[in-house]
């Protein structure tokens, strides 16, 4: 399984809706640039933002905070520690 950032999803999710990242915005209150980074992959989907899009869009918040730690949780790498 493939794991995906959670702005691929959103996308995915505003393609099946007559809805822009300007519309989400303004409907979620939040500045535009935030959606945007959010659709590109340079910011995470934080609770805050989360407990939005579930207002906005109806998807509940569980949901995308699920998608961004599994997001999360695959690109970390830990440092290699040796035993002494």
């Amino acid at each position: 399984m493939k794991i995906v950032h959670p702005g691929q999803v959103l996308w995915a999710t505003m393609k099946g809706l007559p809805i822009n990242a300007s519309e989400l915005a303004r409907r979620m209150d939040v500045p535009p640039n935030r959606i945007l980074a959010i659709l590109k992959g340079s910011r995470a989907i934080s609770a805050e933002s989360a407990l939005r899009l579930e207002s906005a869009l109806g998807v509940p918040a569980w949901f995308w905070q699920n998608l961004q730690i599994a997001h999360d949780l695959s690109v970390w790498k830990p440092t290699a520690k040796k035993s002494t």
